[in-house]
């Protein structure tokens, strides 16, 4: 589900970011424990999840070399 949501865009048009999938984990996880201590789960199977998020690039210099190549 992680790789689906991560495919889609914000409301501005970009990838999901990394702040956002790391809110989505940290929820899930929360969920997920107050289920564990209930006793409806016997582990919690979101502690296993790594979030990698999308890096935005950076901008570079237009320098005389580049913009000849």
């Amino acid at each position: 589900m992680f790789a689906a949501i991560a495919d889609t865009r914000n409301t501005k048009g970009r990838p999901q970011s990394a702040s956002a999938m790391n809110h989505l984990r940290t929820t899930l996880r929360a969920a997920l424990n107050l289920a564990v201590k209930e006793g409806v789960l016997d582990c919690n199977p979101a502690r296993h999840i790594e979030v990698s998020g999308y890096q935005q690039p950076h901008a570079k210099v237009w320098t005389e070399a580049r913009v000849e190549s």
